[in-house]
């Protein structure tokens, strides 16, 4: 995420800083209902970003929730597999 929102403050001023508030309100809404979003193969969720092309891959069991990627959508979609 830092990499990304370095990318994108070097693009346009003030887009980095809303890159990560973004990512501040897409974890908010995962820890308000982490069960909201489809389970994918071995429990894995995807949350997307709202106004941009990112989304953070999670797994949540009970309470309790791991984030293992944030992802640009147009990667290889398996690359969150490397980060578990």
């Amino acid at each position: 995420m830092e990499s990304a929102s370095l990318y994108l403050e070097q693009q346009r001023a003030g887009v980095g800083y809303a890159f990560l508030s973004e990512a501040d309100h897409l974890f908010a809404r995962i820890a308000a209902g982490p069960q909201l979003y489809e389970a994918r193969e071995d429990g894995v969720r995807v949350a997307l970003m709202r106004r941009f092309p990112y989304g953070a891959y999670y797994i949540a069991d009970g309470e309790d929730v791991v984030v293992l990627a944030v992802l640009h959508l147009h990667r290889a979609p398996d690359t969150w597999r490397l980060r578990r």
